[in-house]
C-alpha cells in the first residue's frame, strides 16, 4: 500500500514543472522563434521577415551589396 509519504510520490511532485519553470521554457522558445525568423530573414532576403524580428521604432543602418549604405 502506498502512502503519503511514499518515495515515488516525493520524486514526482519535487520533478513537477513549476510557474517559473514553465515560463522560463516559454521564454525560451519565443526567443528561438525570433532568432529563426531572422535567419530566415537573412538566408532568403525577406525584409518582411527580417524586419518583423525587430520593434516598430528600430532603425538599422547596413551596407548594400553596391556598397552603398540602407536605413530602413
Amino acid at each position: 500500500m502506498m502512502t503519503a509519504s511514499d518515495p515515488a510520490r516525493a520524486r514526482a511532485r519535487a520533478t513537477r514543472p513549476t510557474s517559473d519553470a514553465l515560463r522560463r521554457l516559454l521564454d525560451e522558445a519565443a526567443v528561438v522563434d525570433v532568432m529563426v525568423r531572422y535567419c530566415r530573414g537573412i538566408d532568403l532576403l525577406d525584409l518582411d521577415e527580417y524586419t518583423s524580428c525587430f520593434a516598430e521604432t528600430l532603425s538599422v543602418a547596413f551596407p548594400a551589396r553596391n556598397g552603398e549604405v540602407r536605413t530602413m
